[in-house]
């Protein structure tokens, strides 16, 4: 199958590489892969034409496409961090058992050492959380930040 790396900075296409196999699993940063360019192109869930294919201003749908898909794998990295630590099941039963915790101190005012420990151990998992996705935010909103993922 014949594939093209675009590799695109503020919309525009700064390099076109050509070859024939098999693509690599994912596109390098700044780049998309293409199928069969000059014709059908698929990016995504869009198809369309990319013709001709050389070197300039992507066409704004295009773009917007690149864009999406780079915001995409961005979420999907952040989504596999945190999986990797806790996967879903696990977060679930720390909210549930963060609310059971909350509920003892409302209606009784007080929690045992060990719950009070238990509890700022959900926060610090919690707060943790919040760095995977504010550093995937930044990630988002700068296309040439280098990730910097929580420990």
């Amino acid at each position: 199958m014949r594939y093209v790396i675009i590799q695109q900075s503020n919309n525009q296409c700064v390099n076109i590489t050509e070859w024939d196999g098999e693509a690599p699993w994912s596109p390098p940063t700044g780049c998309v892969f293409v199928q069969d360019p000059g014709h059908i192109i698929q990016i995504g869930d869009f198809v369309g034409t990319l013709d001709p294919l050389t070197k300039g201003e992507i066409p704004p749908d295009v773009a917007a496409i690149i864009e999406e898909s780079r915001i995409l794998r961005i979420k999907a990295e952040a989504g596999a961090i945190i999986e990797a630590r806790y996967p879903d099941w696990k977060q679930r039963n720390m909210i549930a058992r963060h609310g059971e915790l909350v509920d003892k101190y409302v209606f009784t005012g007080s929690l045992t050492d060990a719950e009070e420990a238990e509890r700022l151990a959900l926060i610090s998992v919690f707060t943790w959380v919040k760095a995977v996705r504010h550093e995937s935010d930044l990630l988002e909103a700068d296309p040439t930040r280098e990730p910097q993922w929580p420990e």
